[in-house]
């Protein structure tokens, strides 16, 4: 189709021609027929050239985590048998990356290729399509042009934000939280493991440890454990009604990032760990590198639902067989539900953390106390902290404030 350019062009030289044939004028009628065959010769030549165009998009790296710059590269290769004329080129960027990248070639002669890039720096963690790429064909004198999409379309995964969390550290060395510090032999039934924990309400007084107890001044349990199945749990709370606040400040924002920054610390520690919802398990358990990928690429994309659960998955959690390591709970209710819910895992897991969002709620801070003396360890985010400085500061990641599965090492018994 013709631009604004030729479109002026063709009427002046329609005009001209008339005017020529009104006033006799030959040569004022062949500038005007001149005119006209312009803009038709340009029209040909975008409109039906031989060129053929192939797109190629790669995106470097593929996943990044929020605000990182990431690469885009095009390459251009022109497979037909004419010559590409001058070339206008946008790639398509969904609105929630920032940037309209635009480039022009001037023309692509047969068998040749061209390579651009641009640099895209996320803000928020999504899936992102880009793609297709725009191209635009116009003449050297602007006065026609023609348009088409190329090159499909790429995806691009922004992770949360992963802030690193340390575990304690005890006099001397490092410990890490896979290495159980109460995992011991139990003696008489040889490759059996046990944990120690303190003694809540409810436990089998015919499981104390009385060594243990004495040298505390706490009744400790035993709690039987398989050996090296260090696994943690974490939880979040995913309810709509349950969050509030949009964007990088909203309760939703800060818990998956939390969330993600948990599975980073287990993943370094060796532990096996898995994710809940209130919808039930949307990760099962597993190690290693691979499944911190996975883990990433799950909560990209989580989106906070309408429907509840989020009790029953506390209480699910109560009532599953054998005992278990790290239970981390991620949530901005500290509702009765979810307080007595804390505290009934207590009874199965080694250690129960909540990690509260609950800066909107004006008894917050005596609900965290509560539930703190049912045994439960917090580690409360106000609407600005940033999380690994909350955690430093709380019991959970200040070996001297507990003592716990991450806390000092008992006797071997």
């Amino acid at each position: 189709m013709p631009t604004v350019r030729g479109a002026a062009v063709a009427v002046i030289g329609l005009a001209l021609i008339a005017l020529g044939r009104l006033l006799g004028t030959d040569g004022l009628a062949e500038v005007g027929f001149g005119l006209v065959v312009l803009v038709a010769a340009a029209l040909v030549v975008v409109r039906f050239g031989r060129h053929d165009l192939e797109v190629t998009r790669r995106v470097r790296p593929e996943r990044v985590p929020a605000r990182q710059a990431v690469r885009v590269y095009l390459q251009l290769r022109n497979a037909g048998n004419g010559r590409a004329p001058v070339l206008l080129l946008e790639d398509g960027v969904p609105g929630g990356l920032a940037g309209r990248p635009r480039f022009t070639l001037m023309g692509l002669e047969p068998g040749g290729e061209r390579e651009v890039s641009y640099e895209l720096r996320p803000a928020r963690r999504g899936r992102y399509e880009l793609g297709p790429l725009r191209i635009t064909y116009t003449d050297p004198f602007g006065l026609a042009k023609a348009r088409e999409r190329r090159g499909g379309r790429s995806a691009l995964l922004v992770h949360p934000r992963v802030h690193r969390l340390t575990a304690p550290t005890e006099v001397g060395h490092y410990r890490s939280p896979a290495v159980t510090a109460l995992r011991q032999l139990s003696g008489g039934r040889g490759d059996d493991f046990y944990t120690l924990r303190e003694y809540v309400d409810g436990d089998d007084l015919r499981k104390v440890h009385w060594p243990s107890t004495a040298k505390r001044g706490l009744y400790m349990i035993r709690q039987e454990e398989t050996p090296w199945q260090a696994r943690a749990t974490v939880v979040l709370d995913d309810r709509a009604a349950a969050h509030h606040g949009a964007g990088d400040g909203g309760t939703f924002e800060r818990a998956v990032e939390a969330c993600a920054s948990l599975a980073d610390l287990y993943a370094r520690s060796g532990y096996s760990f898995r994710l809940l919802t209130s919808a039930g398990e949307a990760l099962p358990a597993a190690r290693g590198h691979d499944h911190f990928r996975r883990w990433l690429d799950l909560l990209a994309e989580i989106r906070p639902h309408a429907g509840d659960g989020f009790a029953a998955t506390l209480g699910r959690l109560q009532l599953g067989p054998g005992a278990e390591g790290i239970l981390a709970v991620v949530t901005p209710d500290l509702g009765p539900e979810v307080a007595a819910g804390l505290g009934g895992c207590r009874r199965r897991f080694r250690d129960v953390l909540l990690v509260s969002l609950a800066y909107g709620d004006p008894g917050g801070a005596a609900a965290v106390r509560a539930i703190a003396r049912s045994g439960v360890t917090p580690v409360v985010l106000g609407p600005s902290d940033d999380i690994a400085r909350a955690w430093r500061a709380s019991p959970a990641g200040s070996p001297g404030r507990r003592e716990g599965s991450w806390g000092q090492r008992p006797a071997r018994v």
